[in-house]
């Protein structure tokens, strides 16, 4: 199960890679300090997402995964 599941993603990615690569707006990181419910502050890191026009939020990603995803698409594009 776990295998099909990997290999479905990894079929999202690659048709994410043959689309290239074009402008859809820009990309602002945010980082900011908040307090968990126990009163710990941490420190999160976001990336949004903007339309061209920066009018509106496309998207938005904790900057972990965001850049995980980028590591995987970029290891995809140099695979082929």
């Amino acid at each position: 199960m776990l295998q099909n599941k990997v290999e479905e993603i990894l079929l999202e990615m690659q048709e994410i890679v043959e689309e290239g690569v074009y402008f859809i707006g820009y990309k602002a990181n945010h980082r900011y300090r908040s307090k968990t419910n126990t009163g710990e502050i941490t420190i999160n890191d976001l990336v949004i997402l903007l339309d061209e026009d920066i009018t509106e939020v496309i998207a938005t990603y904790d900057a972990v995964h965001y850049n995980g995803i980028q590591e995987a698409i970029e290891f995809i594009s140099n695979y082929q």
